[in-house]
């Protein structure tokens, strides 16, 4: 039984050692390759990239090509007469037969290619162009925002499991202090040395430490799950992760380091990526009220159509004689195209691409607010956590002191186990706190330094 036991336990230690762990940057790089939101916005740049192809193509002629063949099971018979039943001359006769229709044949053949060539399209081609690279600019930076908005998303979780897995330890042993505690409670309890009151507030207290451990284990699986689902990591845990607090503390630095108001100049600088992505935004709706004139009635496009057309039995360029057996023919022909009444359709495509313009500066307005309201919320807190990180680093000293006198004096026989370990567990509670506010504040610095394009 003991080899047994042996044999596990290296089994266990094996595959900890093996276990693959991820760096926040082996994350961040797995998640520009899986995230589902950005292979989305990355094929919406591939598409928009077809999309200029399609409208650059405008300006190439097209060129079709139709082809049928018939097969006749009861073709005409030809149609010969003889003369001399018609016509009878004195002194001659003839038996030779005069050929009127030499039948027609099984098979016959149909060919037509017709080429147009735009000439003049009144700015469509130019205005299609244009709109196709406006949208294709405004995908990038789609997909730019997207990886940016994941990425500071991925960092936050990060820290955030890092600061949980501390606190899910000092949570755990705060919980087996609080059960310790319910003991000793239950013998003085008994013992008529405590009132049932007050045994069953620390009953109380001790199942409120258990529904703290629990609620740290759920934030814990949730946000493993959100990392899973965003690097694609499929065997992912808080245990595999590598994360450097010397990174974090660095960033807590260079927050600190700027007054308020100029994070504000920052993130709300036209160089920040949604800015940027809200200005083509706007002049996407221009380059499409640009594509809707040019559309309006009356507006004509000019062509030159080149037709060339075979019918007959011969299959052309494979049989025999085809060219002089049968028809063919070319036209060239230079049209002229304009939509003199659609029931003023494209004027309203005009008078919609204006709202899009609109609501284009509107949403550029919004987007500024709501930069401003996030960063003064995050930034408050990054602020308070800091103070809270003090206050409670110097009340968690003068606890550790009560619990060392307290131990001293259950050691000499003045003092109980109970008070020194409801002194243990108040210890551990502010440990719980200051791990907590470490946790908001690292969430807040990130969101922060990704408002303020660190």
């Amino acid at each position: 039984m003991r080899k047994v036991f042996l044999c596990f336990l290296i089994l266990l230690l094996s595959f900890s050692v093996f276990a693959d762990t991820y760096t926040v940057s082996d994350l961040l790089s797995l998640m520009e390759e899986n995230c589902a939101e950005v292979r989305k916005a990355r094929e919406e740049v591939n598409k928009a990239s077809l999309d200029i192809s399609d409208a650059r193509g405008g300006y190439y002629p097209s060129v079709d090509l139709t082809l049928s063949g018939s097969y006749i099971a009861n073709p005409i018979e030809a149609i010969r007469i003889n003369p001399s039943d018609y016509i009878t001359v004195p002194g001659v006769s003839t038996s030779d037969y005069v050929t009127l229709y030499k039948g027609q044949e099984s098979t016959y053949y149909q060919f037509k290619v017709e080429l147009i060539q735009p000439i003049y399209t009144s700015g469509k081609l130019s205005s299609a162009v244009k709109l196709a690279k406006e949208a294709y600019e405004v995908r990038l930076l789609a997909l730019d925002k997207a990886i940016e908005d994941n990425e500071v998303k991925l960092r936050a979780e990060c820290a955030a499991l890092y600061y949980l897995q501390d606190l899910l330890s000092v949570v755990t042993e705060t919980s087996s202090l609080s059960r310790r505690l319910v003991e000793l409670s239950q013998i003085a309890y008994e013992n008529g040395m405590m009132i049932e009151s007050d045994y069953k507030n620390v009953v109380a207290k001790a199942r409120a430490t258990d529904a703290a451990r629990d609620k740290v284990l759920s934030q814990i699986m949730s946000l493993e799950a959100d990392v899973v689902s965003l690097s694609g990591v499929r065997d992912f845990t808080v245990s595999s992760l590598v994360f450097d607090e010397k990174e974090a503390l660095c960033l807590f630095d260079k927050v600190s380091s700027y007054p308020y108001e100029e994070l504000k100049e920052k993130a709300l600088s036209e160089e920040r990526t949604v800015f940027t992505l809200l200005n083509r935004m706007e002049s996407l709706s221009v380059a499409a009220k640009k594509f809707a004139s040019a559309k309006v009635s009356w507006k004509p496009d000019v062509a030159l159509v080149v037709d060339f057309d075979y019918s007959g039995s011969r299959f052309p360029l494979v049989e025999t004689d085809w060219y002089r057996q049968d028809d063919w023919s070319g036209t060239v022909t230079v049209a002229i195209k304009t939509t003199l009444f659609d029931g003023g359709s494209s004027s309203r495509e005009v008078s919609r691409a204006v709202s899009d313009i609109t609501e284009a500066e509107i949403d550029s307005s919004q987007a500024q607010v709501q930069v401003l309201s996030t960063l003064a919320e995050n930034y408050g807190t990054f602020i308070s956590s800091a103070s809270e990180i003090d206050y409670q680093s110097a009340l968690r000293q003068a606890l550790e002191s009560t619990a060392e006198t307290k131990k001293t004096l259950m050691d000499t026989g003045y003092g109980s186990e109970s008070d020194y370990v409801q002194a243990l567990i108040e210890v551990s509670s502010c440990r719980s706190d200051i791990i907590r506010a470490q946790m908001d504040r690292a969430v807040s610095a990130y969101t922060v330094a990704y408002l303020c394009g660190f």
